[in-house]
């Protein structure tokens, strides 16, 4: 968990979510994609 909010807050290069920055969507799937690409979040 730790490592995936050091991943959201390098992306938004902050701890907040600002809702009316236009880089919000692209570091939301960002790490979206890298939750879901974690080895318990596969199929098998």
């Amino acid at each position: 968990r730790a490592a995936i909010l050091d991943f959201l807050q390098h992306e938004l290069k902050s701890d907040q979510l600002d809702y009316q920055s236009k880089d919000l969507e692209t570091a939301l799937r960002r790490t979206v994609h890298l939750i879901l690409s974690a080895p318990e979040y596969q199929l098998g």
